[in-house]
């Protein structure tokens, strides 16, 4: 089965011992870059993701419950956007998108 987030990635135990991989790292700072960069496409091929979910833009509020987030660490991700090549909208609800990532 696919991994449908791609939080997973994150999780796994990293080579140096820390928490990231180094897969992980690459996708987070440029899974946008999938129709261009055949390393990304690799990273994501091997860990079997499929999809990118987005829940919009963060409110004002998020930095008091989430104080560690930066949006910079995560720019392969945030700007993943509906005419982003690599990526067609499979759902949409507001600022919300279910992304495939093309084949």
């Amino acid at each position: 089965m696919a991994s449908t987030c791609i939080i997973d990635t994150c999780l796994d135990d990293g080579a140096d011992g820390g928490w990231e991989s180094a897969d992980s790292e690459a996708i987070r700072l440029h899974a946008c870059d999938v129709a261009v960069d055949k390393d990304v496409r690799q990273d994501l091929d091997d860990l079997g993701i499929r999809y990118v979910l987005k829940f919009g833009e963060a409110p004002e509020w998020s930095s008091s419950v989430f104080p560690d987030y930066v949006r910079g660490d995560w720019d392969g991700i945030e700007s993943i956007k509906d005419d982003t090549p690599g990526f067609s909208v499979v759902l949409a609800e507001g600022n919300m998108r279910l992304y495939e990532i093309d084949r």
